[in-house]
């Protein structure tokens, strides 16, 4: 399972490199998204590995950077002063498309420190006293 999480993160984590790269065109650009990609899958695999959910946090808030950068240089792009050619219009569209997907690494932070705080927030039920009783656990 952990193993194809990680294939996943990583084939996603290219991608998003490869399109920095594109619209970044300098040296600094394409040395800022690969940093923000390693320490993403650097902290997913040691969250992953060790157990460690604030790893895995940090894994969300690193890709977070990552989408924010890519979609700052793809704007940068998209709005220079020339011609409007089909490889801008598809480069709004996909920025648009990685605005949802930053929302989701910025959100899944939130939701887990408020969801952890506010059990009244909880997507989960809480278990009943009978559940309760029957796993012998303290709820």
């Amino acid at each position: 399972m952990q193993t194809g999480r990680l294939a996943i993160s990583a084939v996603s984590l290219f991608v998003m490199i490869a399109a920095g790269a594109a619209v970044g065109r300098t040296v600094l650009s394409f040395v800022i998204i690969l940093l923000l990609a390693a320490a993403a899958l650097a902290s997913q695999y040691l969250g992953m590995t060790w157990g460690d959910t604030d790893r895995v946090v940090h894994s969300w808030l690193f890709g977070a950077a990552l989408y924010a950068t890519t979609i700052a240089y793809m704007l940068r792009y998209v709005f220079q002063p020339e011609v409007m050619t089909a490889d801008k219009l598809f480069g709004v569209a996909s920025a648009y498309l990685m605005l949802g997907a930053l929302w989701m690494f910025v959100y899944a932070p939130v939701g887990t420190t408020t969801l952890a705080r506010s059990p009244s927030l909880a997507l989960l039920p809480r278990p009943s006293r009978s559940t309760c009783a029957i796993s012998a656990s303290r709820c």
